[in-house]
């Protein structure tokens, strides 16, 4: 969280949640929900009570994840998600259409406090019935061995249960909830799920984070499926007719769909904020965020792992996967000194002079040529330009990689 006062005020996490209720109200209402963490259940019921202080009505779900808290509040008011890990308490906040409210108002929630005014809180025990029902409602049962990871947080209220009610036989590991470790969907945080999934004769594995917004998988041949091949297999079953990516997204969505794709930048709320401006029926991102609109546009990955079992029940992941168009890849970055806007200017100047079929410049500037392209962005961690690069040839890769890296020096020579 950011701090809880410009006068540097310093406030403990209490006191902080308390008073940040009283602030954030929206329309008389607020959904909350909070992951499974012990230090997340005195944290909402502070937060509930500042809520209810200022007028406010609460409705709690307990224990579930973001996107099931999001369909709640779909068109009613914003939700909050309140967290707890190795002692670091953290809130997300939502408007009423799942999308990320501006960082900035975390920032403002503990000031303007109105006065006294007591509200009400109400438990809503159906939400989870609810998610499920919505989702069973659209997909048909599935009959495809599932290895489930839930990371023993929110998503196991839900998950399990639904894949089980599609049809799916299901093995579930870490869905008893108690301390949760943070974890994440990389490859290297799959390799336990990999081992049981191998077990599992011609089963898959899924792994969901800790909030229940991101979602990678292990095929039947037990090999790592990255988000951004989840998202290619998303969209040749789906067929969107709008779609909306990251603008850090392979081109293979380009090859792969023939419907109107549009690129944001690279974060969820951009996504999530792109998908609600242009009324996409699909969208997603290499970080394992798949926004279903039916439901809500907070990233689902309960809605994306009963899709990919659905998936899965059609057809064998692994060769729908080895069927998908192959690319050449590389990443770099260069350290910098010196004015960021003023190094903007000369890199934005650099690459309007080159030749290039499209420009998109969201969180950077993303170069699209003929058989390849090009992304250009800042760090918002640390003084580095990141610059990667894709293409359909090796050759082709090498020149591109060498054009980014070329205008980036000389707009840094010339600082």
């Amino acid at each position: 969280m950011c701090p809880a006062e410009e006068d540097n005020t310093e406030y403990d996490a209490l006191e902080t949640f308390i008073r940040a209720g009283r602030s954030i109200g929206s329309n008389g209402r607020i959904y909350m929900g909070r992951c499974a963490g012990y230090e997340s259940q005195m944290l909402s019921k502070a937060f509930a009570s500042g809520a209810m202080s200022a007028g406010v009505d609460v409705y709690d779900l307990n224990i579930v994840p973001a996107p099931t808290l999001s369909l709640s509040s779909r068109n009613r008011g914003d939700s909050v998600m309140i967290c707890s890990y190795d002692d670091v308490p953290s809130m997300n906040i939502r408007n009423s259409e799942g999308i990320p409210s501006d960082p900035s108002r975390v920032c403002s929630i503990t000031r303007n406090l109105t006065p006294l005014n007591i509200g009400s809180i109400t438990e809503m025990n159906d939400a989870v019935e609810k998610h499920k029902d919505a989702i069973l409602r659209i997909l048909s049962g599935a009959d495809c061995p599932v290895v489930i990871d839930c990371s023993s947080d929110s998503s196991s209220v839900i998950i399990p249960e639904l894949l089980s009610e599609m049809g799916c036989d299901v093995v579930s590991v870490n869905s008893e909830m108690g301390r949760v470790n943070p974890k994440g969907i990389e490859e290297s945080d799959l390799r336990d799920l990999a081992t049981i999934t191998a077990g599992n004769t011609g089963g898959i594995g899924i792994a969901v984070n800790n909030d229940g917004t991101r979602i990678a998988a292990v095929d039947e041949s037990n090999r790592y499926i990255s988000p951004e091949l989840l998202l290619a297999l998303f969209v040749k079953y789906l067929e969107p007719k709008k779609l909306v990516v990251s603008v850090t997204t392979s081109m293979m969505i380009d090859d792969l769909s023939h419907c109107e794709i549009i690129r944001s930048g690279a974060t969820d709320r951009s996504v999530g904020s792109a998908m609600k401006t242009s009324d996409a029926d699909f969208g997603g991102s290499p970080l394992g965020s798949f926004f279903f609109p039916k439901l809500s546009l907070c990233p689902d990955a309960v809605y994306a792992s009963a899709l990919l079992s659905k998936i899965a029940e059609e057809g064998r992941l692994c060769e729908m996967i080895d069927a998908l168009p192959e690319y050449y890849r590389n990443k770099d970055q260069i350290r910098y000194d010196g004015d960021r806007s003023e190094i903007t200017e000369r890199i934005s100047e650099r690459v309007r002079a080159l030749e290039y079929e499209n420009l998109i410049e969201k969180d950077g500037w993303r170069v699209e040529m003929e058989f390849g392209w090009f992304l250009v962005r800042f760090s918002s961690k640390e003084p580095v330009i990141r610059f990667n690069a894709e293409a359909r040839d090796k050759v082709y890769l090498v020149m591109l990689m060498d054009v980014a890296k070329g205008l980036i020096e000389n707009a840094l020579r010339e600082s």
